[in-house]
């Protein structure tokens, strides 16, 4: 199993795996929470790139669109 991450700008919808989480940040109020991978996958292409979905993703605390920062990381191992 290969546990390094592709670089930001090149991670694809189809490079996720069940051991990694998707943090969304706001750029805007800072409000952080995490995305399950089945999430961003669902109705979505397998090459789109994350980056590409920052623009389209909405804050929940306070409803800027297009100030959202994806980072992929590792699921901790229990």
């Amino acid at each position: 199993m290969d546990n390094r991450l592709p670089p930001r700008y090149a991670f694809r919808l189809e490079d996720l795996r069940t051991w990694h989480v998707v943090r969304v940040r706001c750029g805007i109020c800072r409000h952080q929470a995490d995305i399950a991978p089945a999430a961003l996958t669902r109705s979505r292409p397998g090459y789109t790139r994350l980056v590409d979905l920052e623009g389209r993703l909405r804050c929940r605390n306070c409803g800027a669109r297009g100030r959202a920062s994806l980072e992929v990381e590792l699921r901790p191992r229990d």
